[in-house]
């Protein structure tokens, strides 16, 4: 292929691309800063976001109660109790399990809205869809939900690597 003939499929090419990518940056899902923002929360939930803490992940965090016992970091083994919402506020599970973080056994967002919690300490957690399910459907969880949890850290055994 000649330059010249380069030059022409990319002049011609560029305005389509462009097209493509503005389609599927919009086809990512909407900020998930702005989509927690737009739920109308069910009044059950109590659920103000101005007294808690957006993450720059775009997950909200609120500590109830902070714990005395060791600091949850990406390297912890951590044992959790969970009651999980969605925004119209019923609840689709509850329960007691452990997990070893960064190992991908739980969604994004619980991973990082639990990072920082020290043992006994108890957080709820608000989460965009791209950091639950996303599109996806859960039993009792409709595709595109926003997660509410409300966690007490049960067990932390904790590896500092940040020294």
């Amino acid at each position: 292929m000649t330059n010249s003939l380069r030059s022409r499929v990319r002049a011609r090419a560029l305005p389509l691309l462009v097209a493509l990518g503005t389609v599927a940056v919009a086809a990512c899902g909407d900020d998930p800063f702005q989509v927690i923002v737009d739920v109308d929360f069910d009044a059950s939930l109590g659920i103000d976001l101005d007294s808690m803490v957006l993450l720059e992940e775009g997950v909200y965090v609120r500590d109830s109660l902070v714990g005395a016992g060791n600091t949850i970091f990406p390297t912890s083994d951590v044992r959790v109790s969970y009651v999980g919402y969605i925004s119209d506020g019923s609840s689709f599970g509850s329960g007691e399990f452990g997990f070893g973080l960064s190992t991908g056994a739980v969604i994004p967002g619980f991973e990082i809205g639990i990072l920082g919690m020290n043992q006994g300490g108890i957080r709820r957690i608000i989460i965009p869809p791209e950091l639950g399910y996303g599109d996806e459907n859960q039993t009792g969880i409709p595709a595109g939900s926003v997660l509410i949890f409300d966690v007490t850290a049960l067990d932390v055994s904790t590896i500092d690597t940040s020294n």
